[in-house]
């Protein structure tokens, strides 16, 4: 059907409304929520009579499928008690006066001798902005890009582990926990912190918590300077945001 699709040049809706079921069916099957983000534009489709013509977001969409089924990233599960280390993150954005700050808490080993503690701000290029494209505010992307930028910052870390991630943004959280979101950046962010996590084999359970609980609530407004993370030993650091991780092709993110 993809081939079908790009070899005419056209998708019709009927033949959307086939496609986006058939994908979220055997893609969520077989790839977890790899497989549920990045089709909006072949479900918007399929409610569009009339229109054929390919679009950029569509060719954008069957490209997805397409490398998704050509690679077969390979999802495993364990079965049997986990024996291996842990993690507790919490992260935090805010978006005040057209100006956005983050950051978040690392937790590696919690409980343990080996416990260490970090603290991150993130950096916010303005490009960042401009590949969100014009929202009313940027709080929940905000808060999705700080957990790619901690993901990315860790990735050593926290390959081959499992942990607790804690968020107090619902909308953020959804597109988390559903791995899409009918916002399209927001669904793109989803896609991206998925296939992050697969491809360095973390297990992520994400959960809400309220913003006066957060642990990264001070660190996000206040920064370095924040007195929680200060009176908790934690070590403080900058992440340097990395906006070109928003325009990989799937291929490069899972990979």
């Amino acid at each position: 059907m993809v081939c079908a699709a790009f070899e005419n040049e056209k998708l019709t809706p009927g033949a959307a409304a086939k496609l986006y079921g058939l994908a979220n069916f055997l893609e969520s099957g077989m790839f977890g929520k790899l497989g549920r983000a990045g089709l909006n534009p072949i479900k918007d489709r399929a409610q569009a009579k009339g229109q054929q013509a390919m679009t950029a977001g569509i060719r954008s969409s069957l490209e997805l499928v397409r490398e998704l089924m050509l690679l077969r990233p390979r999802r495993s599960f364990r079965v049997g008690q986990y024996h291996g280390e842990r993690f507790v993150v919490a992260s935090d954005a805010a978006y005040e006066a057209g100006v956005g700050t983050g950051g978040f808490l690392v937790v590696m080993r919690p409980n343990q001798a080996e416990e260490s503690r970090h603290a991150r701000i993130v950096e916010l290029p303005q490009e960042l902005y401009e590949i969100w494209g014009e929202q009313v505010t940027y709080i929940a992307q905000l808060e999705l890009y700080m957990i790619l930028a901690a993901v990315t910052s860790f990735a050593n870390d926290f390959r081959d582990k499992r942990g607790v991630w804690f968020v107090d943004n619902i909308a953020a959280l959804m597109a988390l926990v559903r791995g899409r979101s009918n916002s399209e950046s927001l669904d793109q962010m989803a896609l991206r912190i998925h296939a992050a996590l697969f491809s360095i084999r973390a297990w992520v359970y994400f959960e809400w918590v309220s913003s006066e609980a957060n642990w990264s609530d001070g660190i996000s407004r206040d920064g370095l300077a924040d007195q929680w993370q200060q009176r908790h030993s934690v070590q403080p650091g900058k992440c340097i945001g990395v906006p070109m991780l928003l325009r990989l092709p799937v291929r490069a993110a899972v990979t």
